[in-house]
């Protein structure tokens, strides 16, 4: 058996000697933060590929959005609670976010159309 560096058992173990796509320390240096973008980026490219997937539409918007007869019993309980205990901060804010939700209610069945549209 020889003594070349290469056979060394600790300096083979060492950091150094990894393969730099199997080493996380390395990867989740900052200054690789790009690098790992441009993976994220290209990962879902290559399975739409493999899929046979040839164009996609990603929407973006609140998983919050209800339907409207939700939206107003939902808005009819906050405001019940708030007439319970009307200097109650919560029951005001709950009141102040469920009439948000009632107002933007109406684009829930707009959404639906749209999902139903585009698949």
């Amino acid at each position: 058996m020889t003594n070349l560096p290469h056979s060394d058992p600790p300096l083979l173990s060492s950091p150094a000697y990894k393969r730099a796509d199997s080493d996380l320390a390395f990867l989740q240096r900052d200054d690789l933060r790009a690098v790992r973008l441009q993976l994220e980026w290209f990962k879902p490219e290559l399975i739409q590929q493999d899929e046979g997937i040839e164009s996609t539409i990603v929407v973006f918007g609140s998983a919050r959005l209800l339907e409207p007869a939700a939206a107003k019993a939902k808005l009819l309980l906050a405001e019940k609670e708030l007439a319970a205990s009307p200097h109650d901060p919560e029951k005001k804010r709950a009141v102040a976010i469920a009439k948000n939700q009632e107002a933007y209610s109406p684009y829930y069945e707009e959404a639906r159309e749209f999902g139903r549209l585009v698949s």
